[in-house]
């Protein structure tokens, strides 16, 4: 009588033909797990300072606006000492102004920067050149700090051209 029940085994005697292992498989999975969470954090940390460049910009063409505005007035003293900017007339008049929020010289908000601040100090006498001496200058330094706290500061000078 003929079984129709007998299997056939099938044995591998050359070990290069052996599939691999339980143990094989599970230290490719941990090796290639942590070869994508390394790839995956540079990624995330990469994506999370993307925006920061934006702010910086911004910080940067908010502290140039107003730098540029104060080098355009006059030098000499005008008289007024108000918290108004649009009645600002000379250099001096600057000197302490803060805000925060970003406001257009007639003192409306930009609301698209109103988490920004600036803040403006005007120095007298101050030297130029190499020599160091005193001269009839104005330091004018103008700081913006955006929204995640980075500041930025620039400075330009505004001289009495012969006064």
């Amino acid at each position: 009588m003929f079984s129709m029940s007998r299997r056939k085994r099938v044995t591998c005697t050359n070990k290069d033909e052996a599939g691999t292992t339980l143990v094989e498989l599970v230290v490719f999975i941990v090796v290639v797990s942590i070869a994508v969470v390394g790839v995956l954090s540079v990624y995330s940390l990469a994506v999370g300072y993307s925006s920061d460049p934006v702010m910086r910009k911004q910080s940067v063409a908010i502290a140039e606006s107003m730098l540029e505005e104060i080098e355009l007035k006059n030098y000499a003293p005008g008289g007024y000492s108000g918290p108004d900017r649009s009645r600002f007339d000379d250099v001096l008049d600057y000197d302490g102004y803060s805000s925060h929020g970003i406001l257009s010289i007639d003192g409306s908000a930009i609301p698209a920067l109103s988490a920004y601040s600036i803040s403006v100090s005007v120095l007298q006498n101050q030297p130029l050149g190499p020599s160091g001496e005193e001269a009839n200058a104005l330091l004018i330094r103008v700081t913006v700090t955006d929204p995640a706290g980075n500041a930025i500061t620039l400075s330009g000078y505004r001289t009495g051209y012969g006064t």
